[in-house]
């Protein structure tokens, strides 16, 4: 990941579609922000207050892989409810319903 990366996650997600296409079964939900430190650190944090694109990403995926699985990682277990609610709130803006 490249520094301008973290400041436009939409076309990172949208290079990484296009490269991977249909050949994805899975993806990892992860959410960052960049802190400004004596060096910068990309540091992961709960999905929905990082920077991360995930209507873009949601949506791409369901047309990409829509049998695909989607995991939350690197949330500890106490903030993996409200991760999930961030999820599942933009699925059901998109229209996008989780098949389990």
């Amino acid at each position: 990941m490249k520094l301008e990366h973290v400041y436009d996650t939409t076309g990172l997600i949208r290079h990484i579609f296009d490269v991977l296409g249909d050949d994805l079964v899975i993806a990892h939900a992860k959410d960052v922000y960049l802190e400004p430190r004596l060096v910068l650190h990309l540091t992961e944090t709960v999905q929905g207050r990082g920077w991360v694109d995930f209507g873009t990403y949601l949506r791409l995926f369901e047309e990409r892989c829509p049998d695909g699985w989607m995991v939350i990682e690197h949330v500890a277990p106490e903030d993996t409810p409200e991760a999930k609610r961030h999820l599942d709130a933009i699925a059901d803006r998109l229209g996008i319903a989780w098949r389990r």
